[in-house]
């Protein structure tokens, strides 16, 4: 799937990467994800990298629940964090999407979707 997001928003999204210090298992987690969204949504990794550790930020504060406790969550908490990372995701991405259309939208959302699943399939 091919899709045509605002390059400025995603410039700004590598630019905010680049400029901000993670810990260590912060980082661990954002290069993971992102990994597997620019595999499926076919986006620069970097700008990926910088959506995701803008989701993380934003989860952290909505679940005022801090990532770097993931490795000692219970299942449950570690799921809510994870799927409430990928709808900011989501939402952010389609707020990008050059002339978004209904096919667009849906299409984003089932590859997002297929990167939930994998992710949800990996350790930790």
């Amino acid at each position: 799937m091919s899709f045509s997001f605002s390059q400025s928003a995603l410039q700004e999204a590598e630019e905010d990467f680049k400029s901000v210090k993670v810990d260590r298992e912060q980082n661990k987690v954002l290069i993971g994800v992102a990994s597997i969204i620019s595999k499926y949504i076919y986006i620069n990794e970097l700008a990926a990298r910088g959506l995701v550790r803008i989701a993380i930020r934003d989860a952290q504060q909505e679940l005022r629940i801090e990532v770097k406790n993931m490795p000692t969550m219970d299942p449950k908490t570690k799921l809510n964090f994870i799927t409430t990372v990928f709808t900011i995701i989501e939402k952010k991405l389609v707020s990008i999407l050059n002339n978004p259309s209904k096919e667009d939208v849906e299409n984003l959302k089932k590859a997002l979707d297929e990167a939930l699943k994998f992710r949800l399939s990996q350790p930790q």
